[in-house]
């Protein structure tokens, strides 16, 4: 994997980056509304941005 990294231009790595960032986040928001079905969708994306500015901290 290093080595494909090495390899590429930083507007790809920039890419992937991105990409891994937005899966992450789907992931979160999913698991948030399996463990609080009860929560709208706005509580959910609020939820989730708490926790992912936190996480940068």
């Amino acid at each position: 994997m290093q080595k494909i990294y090495k390899h590429i231009t930083p507007e790809q790595k920039l890419k992937q980056a991105s990409l891994l960032y937005l899966n992450a986040m789907e992931l979160k928001r999913s698991a948030i509304r399996i463990k609080y079905p009860e929560l709208s969708k706005v509580e959910i994306e609020a939820k989730l941005k708490k926790l992912f500015e936190n996480a940068a901290r």
